[in-house]
């Protein structure tokens, strides 16, 4: 009876580990979300595209995505307000180079244009820091 108490005791505490580890990773991923989110809120696209993965840069040159994300953004308006709906862990996603990814969805609002989806793909970095590699707004 000790023994298998002892066993629970051991198992709660690795899963508590594990969920703790899971939660402060989200929390960390959503930070840099709205941090990079912020760039493209206050129309500072070009500092958008410098702090993403490489691989978002590969895809987007800088003139190219300042030009995208503009003609995307400005006709809706100013931000009201983003709420994070979904998160979801893939490991080398289709479209994507190897390596860990977390996908986010927010639900947004904006004064021209009502409610939005934006999904963000973050790329776990080696330095163990998440860099946007794929917006879309829907």
């Amino acid at each position: 009876m000790k023994k298998q108490f002892v066993a629970l005791v051991v198992l709660f505490f690795c899963s508590s580990v594990t969920f703790a580890d899971d939660s402060a990773t989200l929390e960390a991923v959503e930070r840099s979300a709205r941090a990079w989110l912020a760039l493209t809120d206050t129309g500072r696209y070009q500092e958008s595209w410098s702090s993403a993965s490489a691989q978002f840069k590969a895809q987007h040159s800088e003139a190219n995505w300042t030009k995208k994300i503009q003609s995307i953004r400005l006709p809706q308006g100013a931000l009201e307000g983003r709420y994070l709906a979904a998160a979801g862990y893939a490991k080398t996603p289709s479209g994507f180079s190897d390596g860990d990814y977390i996908m986010l969805q927010f639900y947004v609002t904006f004064s021209k244009s009502g409610l939005s989806r934006e999904d963000v793909t973050l790329e776990k970095q080696s330095d163990e820091t998440w860099l946007i590699a794929e917006y879309v707004i829907k």
